[in-house]
């Protein structure tokens, strides 16, 4: 497990063990995929199979603490993919200003209640493949949305009302004319 590259989450939208775990995501070194899925259900039990992938998490996070090597302390997760689904804030969760996203190039989210894509006041994300799904809160316009993401190839838009002159054509997509791609 200390070379987990993939990692998927179930999180009951009120477990204080989850926010734990998820502030001890910078420990996996050389995780590039992560999932976090928040449960639909207001206090839904988390399953059983959650409750076994958050005690491997803390056991993997215990060891590499307990470990100490050089370096270890210092290394930060370097994602290359997101995905949140249901995630139950308005805004960004705080967990991921501790992870390295500059190469980030996947961001995918899914349900929820977020209102904001911002990470930081200047914080301009890495990512070319934005995915937003079902977000009925989320109020941007696409002059808004290209300054935050400035290195978007691809945008897919569902179910989104609030997302306004977004350049999707029927099908919810927007791919950047390979003119511009040239540029960036």
């Amino acid at each position: 497990m200390e070379h987990l590259k993939k990692l998927s989450i179930h999180v009951d939208r009120t477990s204080d063990e989850a926010k734990k775990e998820l502030d001890s995501l910078p420990q996996f070194r050389y995780l590039r995929s992560l999932s976090v899925a928040w449960s639909s259900i207001y206090n839904a039990p988390i399953p059983t199979t959650t409750n076994v992938a958050l005690a491997t998490i803390h056991r993997i996070v215990s060891r590499e603490k307990s470990l100490k090597t050089t370096g270890s302390s210092s290394h930060r997760v370097e994602l290359d993919k997101l995905g949140l689904q249901n995630f139950p804030g308005f805004k960004m969760p705080d967990w991921l200003k501790r992870l390295n996203l500059k190469n980030l190039k996947k961001l995918y989210i899914r349900g929820g209640v977020l209102s904001d894509l911002s990470l930081t006041k200047d914080h301009k994300w890495t990512v070319k493949c934005l995915r937003l799904k079902s977000l009925r809160q989320l109020r941007m316009d696409w002059q808004e949305l290209e300054p935050l993401f400035p290195n978007l190839t691809y945008v897919e838009k569902v179910e989104c009302p609030e997302l306004s002159s977004f350049p999707c054509d029927e099908n919810g997509e927007w791919i950047r004319p390979e003119s511009d791609t040239e540029q960036a």
